[in-house]
């Protein structure tokens, strides 16, 4: 089902706060009697200065009485991200503007400028905004225990407490040993809090797969897919636009019948989102997108970032971190009931590869004037690697023993950080080297390193 949104005419601000929050808004169509001054889509600028508008003006609603300083921005892809002062406090505030990836808006689906702020103040206002969403799955969180930073929210804004302590992404680069100690005890602490009480008492805030909507997008005929193919990486590597453009569509309804299984999953849980406390204290974990999937959703997306950030790293990481992964999967498991472990792990695999494949086509496609996040940038600097890996993954599902499957896939993490930085393509046409079918992209990444 779509609802088709009319710039300019009467629509009901409740509907347009639900079919946002609800994910079910089609592209902009003009009403013919009323048009807003611009349909061109708007720039990064313009919805920095949108979003910009909105943090102020939920910081005088919050804090009437204390000054408020924006300080830096944090680059993202979900939303405007900016350090604030307040008084003597410094917090993280995030704008999702329209709940929709910024990538979504500077290609113009959701309209103009003006029309995405005439959507903005019907939408930021409402319950059903992302922003409440978070601030009141965080609360919820931190009642089960789960150590969350405070959260505040207002005009649509989400303010939580500003922490200087590294992520488990900055300690990969450093010590992987204890950042995937961290990112252990992270998910460990996941069961005991995300149970059928807490989902039933989050009932009205519980988001959509992320993983869904993200292979969504990537379906034929869309703009994102159309955005991927006119990009400049899909360019300089064609072989992994057909990849992701091939796979997103085999994906898709398989990942689709896995979210049916009604299983709590965190949904954010990623190097970058995990913060390592003081020695003896638990992790913090940021950004809750609580919604039903798969079990194993949660491993999954941990394994699918912690590979990517080891592919963009140095040879001496892989080692040690996919050491961890596997002992982190092999503990698990052992929640699984027996019978059901080889589907568990297929299932894992799959969520791995379908996450990846999102990750990597945002990361490829580039947009006048929005700055990429570091993880990003770190990925399109080693799209030879990435590619590679996408394929070894690819090739790991056709496997029958999902054992073997999990165990080649993670080996190709190894053997990949063997692979040389991504050097322009070159057009040669030498023929390939004898590989192992999980390995023809490697295959190419090596002839064009030559």
């Amino acid at each position: 089902m779509k609802l088709q949104r009319t710039a300019g005419a009467s629509n009901k601000p409740e509907l347009v706060r639900l079919a946002h929050a609800w994910g079910l808004l089609g592209p902009c169509h003009p009403a013919s009697d009323h048009v807003p001054p611009s349909q061109s889509p708007p720039r990064y600028a313009d919805l920095v200065a949108l979003a910009e508008d909105q943090i102020r003006q939920a910081c005088r609603e919050l804090w009437p009485e204390q000054d408020c300083s924006l300080l830096s921005a944090i680059p993202s892809s979900t939303g405007i991200v900016r350090k604030v002062r307040i008084g003597k406090q410094q917090y993280a505030a995030t704008c999702d503007l329209l709940a929709a990836p910024l990538a979504e808006l500077l290609l113009g689906i959701h309209g103009s400028k003006d029309c995405i702020r005439a959507q903005m103040d019907a939408y930021l206002p409402s319950p059903h905004a992302q922003a409440c969403i978070q601030e009141r799955q965080q609360h919820l969180l931190a009642e089960g225990g789960l150590p969350v930073p405070t959260a505040a929210v207002a005009a649509g804004v989400l303010f939580t407490s500003w922490t200087s302590s590294p992520t488990a992404s900055d300690l990969l680069k450093s010590d992987p040993a204890r950042a995937m100690a961290v990112m252990t005890h992270a998910l460990s602490l996941l069961p005991s809090v995300l149970t059928d009480k807490l989902m039933h008492n989050a009932r009205d805030m519980v988001m959509a797969c992320p993983i869904t909507q993200g292979l969504r997008r990537l379906q034929p005929s869309t703009p994102w897919a159309a955005a991927l193919a006119d990009s400049a990486a899909s360019r300089l590597h064609p072989r992994l636009a057909q990849l992701i453009a091939t796979s997103a569509q085999d994906l898709l309804p398989k990942v689709v019948r896995l979210s049916h299984q009604r299983r709590p999953v965190y949904g954010a849980l990623q190097p970058d989102h995990i913060v390592c406390p003081d020695p003896g204290s638990a992790p913090m974990l940021l950004s809750p997108a609580l919604h039903y999937g798969a079990p194993g959703g949660d491993v999954a997306r941990l394994i699918s970032r912690t590979t990517l950030e080891v592919l963009a790293g140095p040879r001496l990481l892989a080692v040690p971190v996919t050491h961890c992964l596997r002992k982190l999967v092999s503990a698990s498991i052992m929640r699984v009931t027996p019978t059901q472990r080889g589907a568990w792990l297929y299932d894992l695999l799959q969520l791995w590869f379908a996450d990846t494949l999102i990750t990597v086509a945002t990361s490829m496609i580039s947009l006048a004037g929005m700055p990429p996040s570091q993880p990003h940038q770190s990925i399109k600097e080693h799209l030879v690697r990435v590619q590679a890996l996408l394929a070894a993954l690819r090739h790991a599902l056709t496997m029958r023993d999902p054992q073997r499957a999990w165990l080649s896939a993670l080996h190709q993490v190894d053997s990949l950080t063997h692979v040389l930085p991504d050097p322009r393509p070159r057009t040669d046409t030498a023929a390939p080297s004898s590989l192992s079918p999980a390995q023809p992209h490697l295959a190419s990444a090596r002839r064009e390193h030559r």
